[in-house]
């Protein structure tokens, strides 16, 4: 499920939503626009980043439940923390799913409607 905006800890709610990301007719390419009050947002996270020393951090979720014009992946990002100032310092290792081990060449693993872009009129 996507990142709601809803934060347990109000405040480490940093996270800035960026875009929503639609498939497109070309294999593997999905696309978004970040509007001017996020764009707005993403600079101030990027001076922030760049004045304490840090990188940023980019997050791409992958919505689950996505019927008519709903994005298929939501981006967001936020300025890198320190380990120490992690929510979970002991978190797992990331595990790809079950799902993504598969070796085929599209790098999201889910077009379940692909098209050719091979557009022969006959």
């Amino acid at each position: 499920m996507a990142w709601s905006g809803k934060s347990k800890n109000k405040s480490k709610g940093t996270m800035v939503r960026l875009t929503g990301l639609f498939r497109t007719k070309t294999r593997g390419l999905f696309v978004g626009g970040v509007d001017g009050e996020n764009l707005d947002k993403l600079i101030a996270r990027i001076k922030k980043a760049r004045g304490e020393g840090k990188g940023l951090v980019v997050f791409l979720w992958k919505n689950e439940d996505t019927e008519g014009n709903q994005p298929k992946y939501t981006l967001n990002a936020d300025v890198a923390r320190d380990r120490e100032d992690a929510p979970r310092k002991n978190r797992k290792p990331i595990v790809a799913d079950p799902e993504d081990e598969d070796t085929d060449s599209d790098p999201f693993g889910d077009d379940e409607d692909k098209t050719d872009d091979d557009d022969d009129d006959d």
